[in-house]
């Protein structure tokens, strides 16, 4: 859950899945003739739209932290759930396609590298844990595949490196949406080709309109939803009481217009 405290003090509260749907805007269009298009881009898009489904039964389940506040995706759950969380969006998208599988294996591993210096104890040896069992998933994946021409190139390093940073670009750019673009001028590490060529995006924000440059989609523009429930108050008794809450908030839908800055279309 993102939990996003509106201008007049409600918590907007985004589930999961609808922060990957929108990160999966993203992902569609992306790729012209200055930027590389992700490979094999039906099951790359629904890798990005299925990145967080380990998230499913925490959310049907959401606690409240000890202050009484909503738990935010930050804040929990406890290190075990959430490797486990990440385990089983794992095998979920591994059972439908191995390459979707395999992406959110390496955006976990890639989030999880970034704070392993942070940890300590039993949770630092099961995030390496976590860490040393990459190979194997990609060696599995690519023994699944590796007999097409089209699937071993795509499994090959650098293509498959590429489409790591997309998915991790693609959710970062869902994030900046969700928890406030006011204070971004930039979005940082938008890969360009294969070889590990990165960017950074200009952002200007004007209301619910987001202009990039430069410009690495092949649409003029798109529209990048997101939906979650409006909670009146951010303090709960207990975690029955805010899921009962949660349960009979409305739904807040915003949709940003996302513009290349050049063109202004």
């Amino acid at each position: 859950m993102l939990v996003v405290e509106l201008g007049d003090g409600r918590l907007w509260c985004i589930p999961q899945p609808s922060h990957t749907l929108q990160s999966a805007a993203f992902a569609v269009p992306f790729g012209n003739r200055e930027f590389a298009p992700a490979r094999a881009p039906l099951v790359f898009g629904a890798a990005v739209a299925q990145h967080d489904n380990g998230w499913v039964e925490i959310e049907a389940e959401p606690e409240i932290t000890d202050t009484g506040a909503p738990t935010d995706f930050l804040s929990g759950p406890a290190w075990p759930e959430r490797l486990a969380m990440w385990w089983r969006g794992i095998d979920r998208c591994f059972a439908q396609h191995p390459y979707a599988g395999l992406l959110v294996a390496r955006h976990g591993a890639l989030l999880y590298r970034k704070v392993l210096a942070t940890l300590d104890g039993d949770e630092a040896a099961a995030t390496q844990g976590f860490l040393d069992a990459q190979p194997e998933v990609l060696e599995r994946a690519r023994n699944l595949l590796g007999g097409v021409p089209a699937w071993r190139e795509a499994l090959a390093d650098g293509p498959l490196d590429a489409a790591t940073a997309l998915l991790a670009f693609c959710d970062l750019a869902s994030l900046r949406l969700c928890l406030g673009w006011s204070h971004v001028t930039s979005l940082a590490d938008c890969p360009v080709d294969e070889h590990g060529t990165t960017v950074a995006l200009r952002v200007e924000v004007d209301g619910d309109e987001v202009a990039l440059d430069p410009w690495p989609f092949a649409v003029d523009a798109f529209e990048a939803p997101v939906w979650g429930r409006v909670l009146d108050r951010g303090r709960f008794g207990s975690s029955v009481e805010y899921r009962a809450a949660l349960s009979e908030a409305p739904v807040l839908e915003r949709r940003w217009r996302v513009v290349n800055a050049r063109t202004g279309a």
